[in-house]
């Protein structure tokens, strides 16, 4: 069996409405009918045939991998658009399960290195952030929650200019712009980071200034000076934290809400879905293999 051209066509209107970008959507459609073809020359039959099971997904895993040679990444990827588009189908009520749910993604694409922070570790770092009293408290309380809350790299916040934001009552958005081989994109901001970009835009500035952080003498931050920033909250708090350890936090919380591997590329900027793997665990491990860097703070050790 594999997968029928109508319910293909009811998928595409549905990545359509979800607001992916064209490449996304592109990208879903072209995996999944790579995997139709399959089913099709396996099963040896002409007609549109009426869906899959889990040991057709485990027979095209092995296929990517021992016929075709693909890497882990490779081969995650397409599992990743075959289980979104088992997901639709469910949601849809056109199946009563999603027979690639249970497949196991490839160990080997990077998903150890992964270093993300628990809820209770953000809460205990934006309280320290929010409650500490010095002269850039309220820009370093902004750029924490940007960092958390966009994934943006430390070398693109520095690149930030006062025109790259677009608040509104529900939050807005940010426009990170393309550098060199990353994509530019438009980034969602929540009603907590849009408060905390408000009281920063609200301090003194020099008019002329255009970025959007900047030093004390008006000049635009520079990487190391973002980095330091965040590992000095981050030890105020207990916390062996850096601006990558925080994209790794908002990409995994993306992953978790979503499931959607080719917005979560869009949003980190990344040109090929594979990049993005490395935030992906096996089905076995969702949930529990977030690594959390937690120390005992000075205070706590005496």
């Amino acid at each position: 069996m594999a997968v029928r051209s109508d319910v293909l066509a009811l998928f595409e209107a549905h990545l359509q409405q979800s607001g992916l970008a064209r490449n996304s959507v592109a990208g879903y459609l072209r995996d999944l009918r790579c995997f139709s073809r399959w089913l099709a020359e396996r099963a040896g039959q002409e007609r549109p045939p009426d869906g899959f099971s889990s040991s057709d997904v485990e027979a095209y895993k092995q296929y990517l991998s021992a016929t075709l040679g693909r890497s882990p990444a490779s081969i995650n990827r397409y599992l990743q658009s075959v289980r979104k588009f088992g997901r639709f189908v469910v949601m849809a009520g056109l199946w009563d399960s999603n027979p690639a749910q249970g497949v196991r993604l490839l160990e080997g694409s990077g998903v150890a290195t992964l270093r993300a922070l628990t809820e209770s570790a953000i809460e205990q770092l934006l309280k320290i952030a929010e409650e500490r009293r010095s002269r850039n408290a309220v820009r370093d309380y902004a750029m924490l929650q940007l960092l958390l809350q966009t994934g943006v790299r430390a070398s693109e916040m520095v690149d930030l200019r006062l025109a790259d934001l677009d608040l509104d009552e529900e939050g807005g958005t940010l426009t990170v712009c393309a550098q060199g081989k990353r994509l530019g994109r438009r980034i969602p901001l929540n009603r907590a980071t849009r408060r905390a970009l408000d009281a920063h835009l609200a301090q003194p500035r020099p008019a002329e200034a255009s970025h959007l952080f900047l030093t004390r003498e008006g000049r635009p931050l520079s990487i190391r000076s973002v980095q330091q920033v965040v590992a000095s909250l981050g030890k105020a708090a207990g916390l062996d934290v850096s601006a990558r350890v925080l994209r790794d936090t908002y990409a995994r919380s993306l992953w978790q809400d979503t499931r959607d591997l080719h917005l979560l590329t869009e949003r980190l900027g990344h040109r090929r879905p594979e990049a993005a793997l490395r935030y992906i665990s096996p089905p076995s491990a969702e949930g529990s293999s977030t690594e959390v860097f937690e120390r005992p703070s000075p205070s706590a050790s005496r």
